[in-house]
């Protein structure tokens, strides 16, 4: 939507005044009443891509009392709530709802969504970076596609965002900034009182009973083993956001990837990134 605004106006509007038809256009298509009515039954798994949004999706969508929405099974648009309701889903149940791409709508989600659950994995920048590096798109990586756009949007809850020449970032420098904003998002969410379990990606593939049971007990179910087990209940022929097959076991290798950086992308990042990496002891050159 926001694309095709910047685009009709040729950036001739004030970034205030797209802000506000942006939130106009989120007004207008999603009812505040109605998702009100389904907000304490919202799990919303946010946070950065390449940071395994899609194994804590798969891991959660197991339990029996989750029904899960991906982001590719809408077309990657935050699902009105008369489409939810479409599916008939048990009233006893939880929609968990992954869509990390959605982290710039924190306002409105603060304004119409308080009492949803928010899960929230973050993983070491220079992982993320070089995943999102080798990320490919039809028209490049993904970076290169989204990236300009994915920090742009969250301009509107950090405008210093704005003193950035996003054109001429390169693209490990514009991934570490998505990255940071990401995670300042996060904090963001703290300061306002929304309901949120953070945790660090390495962490569910190091312990992923202790992470899954503190992510269950936080959004009120009654734990299930089934969570542990979540490659039984997918199937091969489907591949999740970023090539994901459901059908695999914790890979925990992916705790140590082959970084695809060089010595100055490291640097780059760590300039960049930092005060944010700092809280949870990634290592600053």
């Amino acid at each position: 939507m926001i694309k095709f605004i910047k685009s009709v106006l040729n950036d001739n509007l004030s970034h205030n005044n797209l802000k506000k038809l942006r939130d106009l256009s989120y007004d207008i298509s999603y009812s505040p009443s109605s998702y009100s009515q389904l907000a304490e039954r919202l799990v919303l798994i946010l946070g950065c891509q390449r940071s395994g949004n899609t194994l804590t999706y798969l891991m959660l969508n197991a339990h029996p009392s989750i029904h899960g929405v991906d982001e590719s099974d809408v077309d990657y648009i935050f699902p009105a709530p008369s489409s939810l309701r479409a599916q008939k889903v048990d009233q006893k149940s939880l929609f968990a709802l992954k869509f990390p791409a959605q982290t710039a709508k924190m306002e409105y989600i603060l304004k119409n969504l308080a009492e949803s659950k928010i899960i929230w994995p973050s993983r070491n920048p220079y992982a993320v970076v070089s995943s999102m590096l080798r990320w490919q798109q039809k028209e490049g990586n993904w970076i290169k596609v989204y990236g300009a756009d994915e920090l742009w949007q969250h301009s509107f809850i950090f405008p210093e965002i704005l003193d950035l020449d996003i054109k001429s970032l390169d693209e490990v420098s514009l991934g570490a900034y998505i990255w940071k904003y990401k995670e300042l998002t996060l904090n963001w969410c703290k300061q306002n009182n929304l309901s949120v379990y953070d945790f660090q990606y390495e962490q569910l593939l190091d312990d992923p009973s202790k992470i899954m049971a503190e992510i269950v007990e936080f959004i009120g179910l009654e734990w299930d083993e089934s969570v542990l087990n979540h490659e039984s209940q997918y199937s091969s022929d489907k591949r999740y956001p970023g090539g994901t097959d459901g059908s695999k076991a914790i890979d925990k290798s992916r705790k140590k990837p082959k970084l695809a950086l060089s010595d100055q992308d490291f640097e780059t990042v760590a300039n960049i990134c930092s005060e944010e990496m700092k809280p949870y002891g990634y290592q600053v050159p």
